[in-house]
């Protein structure tokens, strides 16, 4: 059935009243999107504020978004900036269970052992490290952003870094077989890059429960080595 003209003008909206309606709903929108993601603008400031602060601190952190720190990390940060020149570093401790990462941990526990709070060391832990604000920068920060960049930074230093206990987290590890020959292929490539030796790595094949980590830290170093002879190649060395 046709409705006649006025009753089609009656139920059909004007433009007008649709652009009205458009405007109405828009500014709607636009109050509850102001209520809304007000508070996350606040957020948002307040993550600033706080950035500022860090910035502007004399020391600069560099932790991992995946480790765990308690309280005592915090005071043993407090007292061992106090006592380092440039940079304060300390172990990294894990917390899963995995061939992988009692490879990893062997390789840990031979860098620290031996060490006590306060010795200077070669070496940075990337995730879980404190550098003097003005040396970063006097250093011109990391060298590179790939493996080894930590490392890296210690040889831009003006004094060695020192090592302290009470700076120990937690951390996982395991990242997979992919992630660790990775890391190992371009930690090799990027040391021959630097002029550095290949290094060597830790095995124990004295006890039944170490055989599988160690043959798996000799399966990375010679991944390492692989990474390390075609960075040579890369630099034009025989």
């Amino acid at each position: 059935m046709r409705l006649p003209a006025a009753s089609r003008r009656l139920a059909r909206p004007s433009r007008r009243r649709l652009r009205h309606a458009a405007i109405a709903l828009l500014r709607q929108l636009g109050e509850d999107c102001r209520a809304k993601f007000g508070i996350i603008v606040a957020a948002c400031k307040k993550v600033v504020a706080i950035c500022k602060s860090v910035i502007v601190r004399s020391i600069v952190g560099g932790p991992d978004d995946d480790i765990e720190v308690d309280e005592q990390w915090t005071r043993a940060v407090d007292s061992a900036v106090e006592r380092a020149s440039t940079a304060v570093t300390g172990p990294i401790i894990g917390r899963d269970r995995s061939v992988l990462s009692s490879a990893r941990a062997m390789r840990y526990d031979r860098r620290y052992r031996g060490l006590r709070c306060g010795d200077p060391v070669g070496f940075l832990a990337g995730g879980n490290t404190v550098v003097q604000r003005e040396c970063f920068l006097a250093a011109g920060g990391f060298p590179t952003d790939g493996p080894g960049a930590d490392n890296g930074l210690v040889e831009r230093l003006e004094a060695r870094p020192q090592f302290c206990w009470g700076l120990a987290v937690g951390h996982r590890n395991d990242r997979g077989v992919f992630a660790a020959t990775t890391a190992a292929f371009k930690s090799g490539w990027h040391d021959a890059l630097r002029g550095r030796g290949v290094g060597s790595t830790a095995t124990d094949l004295t006890h039944i429960d170490t055989v599988l980590p160690s043959l798996l830290n000799l399966l990375l170093l010679s991944v390492r080595a692989t990474g390390w002879g075609a960075g040579r190649l890369r630099r034009g060395v025989s």
